[in-house]
């Protein structure tokens, strides 16, 4: 099968869950061995994609930068543009391909009339500008943001959802579920760990996250330094960049920063017992899968599609704060026996369901189904 991926960024040039997520999508598809090719954005520095991956080609666009308020709508907008010139309008051959599959806003400025062309799959992802906001000045941000995302939705012949309440956000918009096709994340086979570490006192706690306000940290920091106060035995790794005042003086606190070595990154992971994502939105966070497939537990909230992962066997979903500082507080006094007992059932529902190569190749089945009844 030809295939054509479209992202704004890919990992590990540009960190975050959808980048990942186009990361991971192209390789299983390569690995399967179907052709892959893959519009990105131009590098900087003379930098160069990765060109020695059987089956996957690397084209690369211009993105333009700005500085104006709003900047990142003009910059989306011009390369959705430029990735559409550079399909349909160039001469470049882009014929033969049985599926075009884009990443966030790269069809925003796509037209919704294509002849004789493959079908477009759209992956939105977390749709967190539909989601709960903390404050004002968030929730006015979002709303430019929801008219791109209704635009791509409805540009495109069918949407991957992850299904949980990022499924009914996409029903509300487009008034029925028939574009619709659940793809989830998930972890490549070879970083899944053969069995959990055993747990140890004190429990040793994992936040990885980028320093965004709907990730929950101040709300965090307050459940944190308020069990701290209080002489509750726990640590807790930090991984992503946190600025110093925002940082909790604590010798049970140890912050890593940003990590980008996968090393480094799978030995945090291993020597943690149980993930928090605090998130006030969210879509389905690729950092939970990577944790589970550590060995790892989870407390999140009840947010995206995350009730697509965590369940009572594996982990802990809360509705609001106040039951995650108190799921939270309880965690840290259960036996180690029941803790192992949901680390052990969070790395069977990753080796069970959430496995790249499977997922993908129900993406392809799906495809070629679609291409036949057409």
């Amino acid at each position: 099968m030809k295939i054509l991926l479209v992202t704004d960024g890919i990992f590990p040039f540009v960190i975050g869950g959808m980048q990942k997520h186009a990361y991971y999508l192209s390789h299983s598809l390569s690995h399967l061995g179907h052709e892959v090719h893959v519009i990105v954005p131009k590098l900087k520095d003379g930098k160069r994609y990765d060109a020695t991956i059987d089956n996957i080609q690397y084209h690369e666009i211009e993105r333009k930068s700005w500085r104006f308020p709003l900047h990142y709508l003009l910059e989306e907008w011009q390369y959705s543009s430029k990735c559409w010139d550079f399909i349909f309008s160039s001469k470049k051959n882009f014929s033969g391909f049985d599926a075009i599959i884009t990443k966030g806003f790269t069809t925003v400025a796509w037209k919704k009339n294509r002849d004789n062309v493959p079908l477009v799959y759209s992956q939105l992802h977390g749709l967190e500008m539909f989601q709960r906001t903390l404050n004002l000045r968030t929730k006015l941000e979002y709303f430019p943001l929801r008219i791109f995302a209704e635009r791509v939705l409805k540009v495109s012949d069918v949407i991957l959802s992850y299904g949980g309440k990022i499924k009914m956000l996409h029903e509300n918009i487009l008034g029925s579920d028939e574009k619709l096709f659940l793809f989830h994340g998930g972890v490549l086979e070879e970083r899944v760990v053969k069995k959990i570490e055993i747990t140890r006192r004190p429990v040793r706690l994992l936040f990885i996250g980028r320093n965004e306000r709907r990730k929950g940290i101040p709300e965090l920091n307050k459940m944190l330094n308020a069990m701290l106060s209080s002489g509750a035995n726990f640590e807790i790794d930090w991984v992503g960049e946190l600025p110093k005042p925002q940082q909790i003086d604590s010798e049970k606190v140890y912050y890593h920063g940003l990590v980008s070595s996968a090393e480094k990154y799978n030995s945090i992971l291993d020597r943690c017992d149980v993930l928090l994502l605090p998130s006030i939105s969210e879509g389905f966070p690729t950092v939970i899968l990577e944790a589970m497939s550590r060995g790892l537990t989870v407390l999140a909230m009840n947010v995206g599609a995350i009730s697509e992962i965590i369940t009572s066997s594996n982990g802990w979903l809360e509705e609001d704060y106040s039951g995650f500082q108190s799921k939270l507080k309880e965690i840290i006094q259960l036996s180690t026996d029941e803790i192992d007992s949901k680390k052990k059932n969070a790395l069977l529902t990753v080796k069970n369901e959430y496995l790249w190569d499977t997922l993908a190749q129900s993406l392809t089945n799906m495809i070629q189904s679609r291409n036949d009844s057409r």
